[in-house]
């Protein structure tokens, strides 16, 4: 009996080994895959932390260089419109040509109008291409022996939105050694209308065309050369300008009397013939 019970004890020991020796390979082997999993999974968290990390995007990403191109215009699958034009350069319209001041220095120029109010240009009446005249006449009109300016101006500088500001008629009187402004009236418009007097065409008329032994102003202004204008004849009295007639029309002749009021002659744009004008006393009238 003690020798059987002896065998069952070796077996059941042998038992126990066998089983316990299973049990701790089972183990290591978890162990071992549960250590593989830990560090898979730690290489993959570093491996995203260091991706998204502040000093991950300093680095450029350099590209090839590309031509820009524009875009062709896609046509119009409908075939009742019609393909839009090519695309033009725009034509940018031709500088104004330099004119030469004729009749008048240019230092001259800047010293009459500093007699006049600040911002005043005198006016310049382009002849032909390249020459101009100034507005701008001498003549004794009180008959005290002393000649005067008769000058057309601005009292502003032109701009995009007004390039052609109002004009002024202003007289200037010596006083001294320079001149001092005596009187002024605003003209229509600012367009000066040249006036075809002894063949030649002139932007200011001073002359006696009353036949009152004294001399008048005639000028001629509007707002543009295609809406026609307005000639005015001005006479000066003391520190005033008085306007003693007005004739409308595009272009203006002045014919100068000898001994006898002149004739003044306007056409219309709209009108086939010229219509003549003559001094009644009191203003100019029609004479057909």
């Amino acid at each position: 009996m003690v020798g059987r019970l002896v065998r069952r004890d070796e077996v059941i020991k042998g038992r126990t080994a066998t089983t316990g020796d299973s049990g701790m390979r089972h183990r290591a082997i978890i162990l071992s895959f549960t250590l593989a999993l830990a560090i898979g999974v730690g290489v993959y968290v570093f491996y995203s932390f260091s991706k998204d990390a502040p000093g991950s995007h300093n680095k450029q990403v350099e590209f090839p260089e590309t031509v820009l191109q524009a875009p062709t215009p896609q046509r119009s699958l409908d075939p009742s419109v019609p393909p839009s034009p090519p695309a033009r350069d725009v034509e940018q319209p031709a500088p104004e040509p330099p004119r030469r001041l004729v009749g008048l220095t240019n230092e001259r120029l800047k010293q009459i109008e500093q007699s006049l109010p600040k911002g005043s240009q005198i006016y310049l009446s382009p002849i032909g291409n390249d020459k101009s005249v100034a507005a701008l006449v001498n003549a004794d009109l009180y008959g005290d022996r002393r000649v005067e300016t008769i000058v057309v101006h601005t009292v502003k500088t032109p701009t995009s939105q007004e390039p052609t500001p109002p004009l002024v008629l202003s007289i200037l009187t010596p006083n001294g050694g320079g001149l001092s402004l005596r009187a002024s009236v605003p003209l229509t418009g600012g367009v000066l209308f040249k006036i075809e007097t002894d063949g030649s065409d002139v932007p200011v008329v001073v002359s006696d065309v009353t036949g009152d032994h004294r001399p008048e102003i005639i000028v001629a202004s509007g707002i543009g050369a295609s809406l026609g204008g307005v000639l005015q004849v001005f006479r000066a009295d003391g520190s005033s300008l008085v306007s003693i007639s007005q004739i409308e029309g595009n272009l203006f002749w002045v014919q100068r009397g000898v001994g006898s009021p002149s004739i003044i002659t306007a056409q219309s744009r709209y009108e086939k013939k010229p219509v003549s004008y003559r001094w009644n006393g009191k203003q100019f009238v029609p004479t057909n």
